[in-house]
C-alpha cells in the first residue's frame, strides 16, 4: 500500500511565487505517486528520479513529492516549498531553451581542453545545472530567503566526502554568508582556491543580468573543471536538472531563428552588434550535428534575414511614390527641393553649384490595389574580392542584405539570378529561379581574388529586371561593364540597374554616366539602403 504524503503543495506553491514576486507561470504539477506519474507519460518517466523541473517554453513545473519527502524527511512541508521556490527561480534563469544553448556552448568551449573524467557534452550540461541554480539561488538567498540554504544544508549531509560537492557547497557558503557543510568538513588548499574563487563571480548585483551569464558560465567552468566526479554525482548536486533537460536533441526552425537573431544581438539600430554571432552560430550548429560550416552559414543568413520583413525605409503603402532613377546635373534654377546634398560633396568635397552637384531624374509610379504595373525580376550581384568580408567568417551586412531582398523579391512572385564575382575567371551564377536556397548558396560563396564584372551574365536573362550590385566599385573592366549597363538600360524600360558602392569614390562616376544609379556609402549605409529600395520596389 501506497504511503500517504502528507504536504500541502497549494500552500507551499503559493510561498514559492511570493518569493518571486508572483511571476506569471502555470500552477506546479505534483504527482503523489508512481501510478500519478505514470499519467504524465514520458514526462512522468523523466520525472521518475528526481526532485522536480521546469519544462519551457511554457514554464511547467513538475515536483516529486516522494522524491522531496525522501530528501527532507525532517521537513518535508518546508523541503516542498524550498523546492517550488527553486523551481519558479529558472523562469528566469536561464529562462529559455535559447539561453540555455548559449551558455552550454559558452562551458563547452571553456571544457574544451580540460582533462574531464567522463563525456565532455555531459560535463558541459552538469556544469550548465551548476552555474545557473548557483545565479538563482544567490539571488534567493540574499533577498533573505532561508529555505533555499536550509535545503542544501540539509543536502549536504549526504555529500560531505564528495570532492566537487566540497567545492560547490563551500563557494555557496561563501557567496551567501550561511553555513552550509557538516562542521567537521576538511577542504584541501586547491578546493578552498577554487570555492572563492566561484564565489567571487557572484559578488555584487549584476551577477543575475541576463548579458554577463555568457562570460561568467565560462569562468564558473574553468574554475569548477578539475573538480568533476562522475557524471551520476555531478549530476545530482542540484535540486534538478532543468537547464540540461531542457537543452533540445536537434535544432528547428523556429529555434535556430531565435538563435542566429540572439547570437548576432541585433542592436536598436537594427543591426548585428556581435561579430562572432555566426562563428559561434557554426559552433553550435556542429555540436548538433550540422558540421557543414557553409550550410550553417547559409542557415544562419536565412534564420537572421527573417528579421528585416519591417524595413529601414519604404512609402506609405498604396500611394504614389517618385522614385529617382538617374543622376543629372543640377542647377539653381530648378529649386533647392531638387538638389542631393550627399551625392554631390562625394565627387567634389564640396558645394559648386551648376558644376560638381547632382540632382535625379524621376518618374511617378502609382500603385493599385497594392499591386505595381510591372514586377521585375532581381538580378543581385556581390563582389566577393578581397576586400570584402568573407561572409562565413563574420557577418558579412551586404550578404545578409541580399537574402532579404531575394526573399521580398520571392514573396512578390519574382524569379531571382545571384551572380558572385572576383576576379577574371572567378564567378558564379545561379539562373533566375524560384529556388532560393539556391540562391542563397551562392551568395555565402568568397573567392576573395581581384574585382572584375561579369558584364556578360549582366545582359543576359529575361527583361524587365531590378539589378542590385554591391560592390567597391574598383573594377578591372570598367569600361565593358559601363558599355553593359548602357546597353541593358536601353534594351527596356524598366531595366534598373543599382549599384551600391561601398565607400564613396569618383570611380564611381563612369556607371552613373552609363545609366546606373550609384549610391555610395559605408556597409552600414549600404544595408539599410538595399534593404529600403527591395521594400519599394517588392512591396507587400
Amino acid at each position: 500500500m501506497t504511503k500517504q504524503i502528507e504536504v500541502n503543495v497549494d500552500e507551499a506553491w503559493k510561498a514559492a511565487l511570493t518569493a518571486w514576486s508572483s511571476p506569471s507561470v502555470p500552477r506546479v504539477i505534483a504527482p503523489r505517486n508512481r501510478e500519478e506519474r505514470k499519467d504524465l507519460g514520458e514526462i512522468g518517466s523523466v520525472l521518475e528520479k528526481e526532485l522536480a523541473f521546469m519544462k519551457y517554453p511554457e514554464f511547467q513545473t513538475y515536483m516529486n513529492l516522494e522524491t522531496i519527502v525522501g530528501q527532507f524527511p525532517e521537513d518535508p512541508q518546508r523541503g516542498v516549498k524550498a523546492v517550488a521556490t527553486h523551481e519558479i527561480g529558472h523562469r528566469f534563469c536561464p529562462y529559455d531553451t535559447i539561453t540555455s544553448i548559449i551558455l552550454n556552448h559558452s562551458i563547452t568551449k571553456a571544457l574544451e581542453g580540460q582533462t574531464l573524467p567522463y563525456d565532455a557534452k555531459a560535463a558541459a550540461g552538469n556544469v550548465l545545472n551548476l552555474f545557473a541554480d548557483m545565479c538563482l539561488n544567490t539571488r534567493l538567498s540574499r533577498n533573505g530567503n532561508e529555505d533555499i540554504p536550509w535545503a542544501y544544508e540539509q543536502i549536504s549531509k549526504s555529500k560531505k566526502d564528495k570532492r566537487m560537492w566540497r567545492v560547490y557547497g563551500r563557494s555557496m557558503e561563501l557567496a551567501w554568508n550561511k553555513e552550509l557543510l557538516p562542521k567537521n568538513t576538511v577542504f584541501k588548499d586547491d578546493e578552498s582556491k577554487a570555492a572563492q574563487e566561484l564565489a567571487d563571480l557572484f559578488k555584487g548585483g549584476d551577477f543575475f543580468n541576463k548579458t554577463n551569464w555568457r562570460a561568467s558560465a565560462a569562468s564558473y567552468a574553468t574554475i569548477i573543471a578539475p573538480f568533476l566526479e562522475s557524471e551520476e554525482e555531478d549530476g545530482d548536486s542540484g535540486m534538478d536538472k532543468t537547464p540540461r533537460q531542457n537543452l533540445p536533441k536537434n535544432i528547428d526552425e523556429k529555434t535556430a531563428h531565435e538563435l542566429a537573431k540572439r547570437l548576432a544581438e541585433i542592436g536598436s539600430n537594427g543591426l548585428p552588434q556581435n561579430p562572432r554571432g555566426l562563428k559561434e552560430f557554426q559552433e553550435i550548429m556542429a555540436g548538433f550535428g550540422q558540421g557543414d560550416p557553409k550550410k550553417a552559414s547559409v542557415h544562419f543568413y536565412e534564420m537572421l534575414s527573417k528579421s528585416y520583413d519591417v524595413t529601414f525605409a519604404g512609402e506609405p503603402f498604396g500611394r504614389p511614390r517618385t522614385s529617382p532613377f538617374q543622376p543629372v546635373r543640377w542647377t539653381p534654377s530648378m529649386g533647392t527641393d531638387k538638389l542631393d546634398i550627399d551625392y554631390s560633396v562625394q565627387g567634389t568635397g564640396r558645394i559648386l553649384p551648376g558644376v560638381g552637384t547632382y540632382g535625379w531624374n524621376s518618374r511617378t509610379r502609382q500603385r493599385h490595389g497594392g499591386e505595381e504595373e510591372v514586377v521585375p525580376n532581381l538580378d543581385i550581384y556581390i563582389d566577393s574580392s578581397g576586400s570584402m568580408p568573407d561572409p562565413c567568417i563574420s557577418i558579412s551586412l551586404p550578404v545578409l542584405a541580399g537574402f532579404v531582398a531575394a526573399k521580398k523579391a520571392h514573396r512578390k512572385g519574382a524569379k531571382i539570378r545571384a551572380t558572385n564575382f572576383s576576379g577574371k575567371g572567378q564567378a558564379r551564377t545561379q539562373e533566375f529561379t524560384r529556388d532560393l536556397p539556391a540562391i542563397f548558396d551562392v551568395l555565402v560563396t568568397h573567392y576573395n581574388g581581384g574585382t572584375v564584372f561579369p558584364q556578360d551574365t549582366l545582359l543576359g536573362g529575361q527583361d524587365p529586371k531590378q539589378v542590385v550590385v554591391v560592390s567597391d566599385t574598383f573594377l578591372g573592366n570598367e569600361t565593358e561593364t559601363a558599355q553593359a549597363i548602357t546597353q541593358l538600360r536601353q534594351r527596356h524600360r524598366d531595366n534598373r540597374v543599382t549599384i551600391y558602392e561601398i565607400h564613396a569614390g569618383k570611380h564611381g562616376d563612369y556607371l552613373r554616366n552609363a545609366g546606373a544609379e550609384v549610391i555610395a556609402g559605408n556597409t552600414v549605409d549600404i544595408f539599410k539602403r538595399v534593404i529600403g529600395r527591395a521594400n519599394e520596389v517588392y512591396s507587400r
